[in-house]
């Protein structure tokens, strides 16, 4: 992983870029759920890879653009402190870095959870923002931001037009409501299978008459 000044030099939340507001996508004529910002796509227990095998995805975007989010759920065995120890952190230790997906790894997409008014960050939904802007991560340090509220993903995943679309037609992804708490969760590492076991359960189902 390079370190953390060149991952946060990039601010991804210019206007026109990916992370733009626009208007989102309605609900599929199924009737299942719309992959919304704010909501997570989780994989199939078919789906295999160093990314996306057993992820769970939060999205950031998605509008006739495209589709952005970040996978919550594989952490890798970094922390802050490792890429920049010099960061006038209280503990730095305390904020992890996770897998984010296989776009621009070298870049940080930050979490974190509270009420801003800022043009550094971009709001997805209840009171999480997304950012990869080195002054927001400043102000987030400044203001002694806990490992709880604040979760850092190294690179992104990202769908182009109708990409998305086609891979929940073919039974990829499941889309389900997104949960705050666990974003940034002690346990975000387990969620995958406790979402999939929902979703998906093993086992056989006998109806009843």
């Amino acid at each position: 992983m390079k370190p953390i000044t060149t991952m946060m030099t990039a601010l991804l939340l210019l206007a026109g870029s990916a992370w733009c507001a626009a208007a989102p996508a309605g609900y599929p004529e199924d009737g299942a759920l719309a992959p919304l910002p704010g909501r997570f796509l989780v994989a199939d227990r078919g789906l295999y890879g160093p990314y996306f095998g057993k992820a769970v995805v939060y999205l950031i975007q998605h509008n006739s653009e495209g589709s952005v989010g970040v996978v919550i759920n594989h952490p890798l065995d970094k922390k802050l402190a490792d890429t920049r120890p010099d960061l006038n952190a209280e503990d730095p230790a305390s904020y992890p870095v996770y897998k984010g997906g296989p776009v621009s790894p070298h870049i940080v997409v930050m979490l974190f959870r509270g009420y801003y008014q800022t043009e550094l960050a971009v709001h997805v939904s209840d009171d999480v923002y997304a950012s990869s802007n080195m002054a927001m991560l400043m102000q987030l340090m400044q203001a002694h931001k806990p490992g709880s509220e604040l979760r850092m993903y190294a690179g992104q995943a990202d769908w182009g037009p109708g990409q998305l679309a086609r891979e929940l037609e073919r039974g990829y992804w499941y889309v389900t409501e997104g949960d705050t708490d666990a974003i940034f969760s002690a346990d975000a590492d387990y969620l995958w299978s406790k979402l999939i076991n929902r979703l998906d359960p093993l086992g056989i189902m006998a109806e009843n008459d």
